[in-house]
């Protein structure tokens, strides 16, 4: 199940202080490139999965920060309507 996957690249992320490192110095900004991130390591996920296992997991400093960047990321108004 791939919510599974999530999950677990998510107690992964929260675990692993070198992986946490690539994640900040990626610093994705939509969605896609979250997805991306985590498909670079071995994790496939859709963004709807990677939603649901966001939703699931408890609260911590880093996967609230995700959770929050993910939840920006998402909303169509954030992706599209960058200028300059």
């Amino acid at each position: 199940m791939a919510v599974e996957t999530a999950r677990k690249f998510l107690e992964l992320l929260t675990q692993d202080s070198t992986l946490q490192t690539q994640y900040l110095v990626t610093e994705p900004q939509t969605a896609d490139e979250v997805v991306q991130f985590a498909s670079a390591k071995g994790f496939i996920v859709s963004e709807e999965e990677m939603r649901v296992a966001l939703n699931e997991s408890s609260a911590n400093g880093l996967r609230e920060k995700l959770r929050e960047q993910f939840r920006n990321a998402i909303l169509p108004e954030n992706v599209v309507r960058r200028k300059g």
